[in-house]
């Protein structure tokens, strides 16, 4: 399924239904560099979809990779305005810890 979904990337690389569907692949088969990579990608692909960022940053955090989640949440001042009240608080929590 991995295999299929990258050949399908490979004809169609803006493709953020294919992003999110390697996504998936890769944190089910708990392969944390492709899903890091992969994330990468996608927010090029969205570098103004905040709510894409802070839905990555927490797969990121459940699969313990803290140090990657700088690159993603860089553009936090957009991020910011994007994001509700309840969200923001969450996650202000969550880089304290």
């Amino acid at each position: 399924m991995i295999d299929r979904a990258e050949a399908q990337l490979k004809s169609s690389p803006k493709s953020t239904q294919i992003h999110q569907t390697l996504l998936d692949y890769y944190k089910a088969a708990n392969d944390k560099e492709k899903f890091k990579a992969t994330a990468q990608r996608m927010t090029e692909l969205k570098p103004d979809d905040a709510r894409l960022r802070y839905q990555i940053a927490q797969q990121l955090q459940t699969m313990g990779e803290k140090q990657a989640l700088p690159s993603i949440t860089s553009r936090s001042s957009n991020w910011i305005r994007a994001c509700t009240p309840t969200i923001l608080m969450r996650s202000i929590g969550y880089f304290r810890n």
